[in-house]
């Protein structure tokens, strides 16, 4: 699931929250091999600005995380014919004062035949 966590107010009085778009991602691939998956970005608003971003791993199926320190990054893994991977990743994103807020997003990737 994926959704918006506060964390403390900003300088502006505006607490610091995140967005993933897409809220998933799903990519199909024909065959065996590497899938990368379409970005994901994430965005920090309110807060005191000046942003940084981390991805990280949750849980589910591992894969390598493209730019796990941009606001837009891609997955990729290796995948054997007609096998589905699942994985739940975390954006973080940190303002200038050191507040932090954080959500999710689900990463399917897929080979068939």
């Amino acid at each position: 699931m994926s959704g918006i966590q506060m964390a403390l107010l900003g300088a502006g009085g505006v607490p610091l929250s995140i967005s993933i778009s897409p809220a998933s991602i799903a990519n199909l691939r024909t065959g065996a091999g590497s899938l990368t998956s379409d970005p994901a970005t994430g965005t920090g608003a309110g807060g005191s600005g000046g942003y940084t971003y981390a991805w990280t791993y949750v849980s589910g199926d591992s894969y390598t995380i493209n730019s796990a320190s941009s606001a837009t990054t891609t997955f990729t893994t290796t995948l054997a014919s007609e096998q589905l991977k699942t994985g739940t990743y975390r954006c973080t994103v940190t303002d200038s004062a050191s507040n932090t807020a954080s959500s999710t997003i689900v990463v399917e990737l897929e080979a068939t035949l």
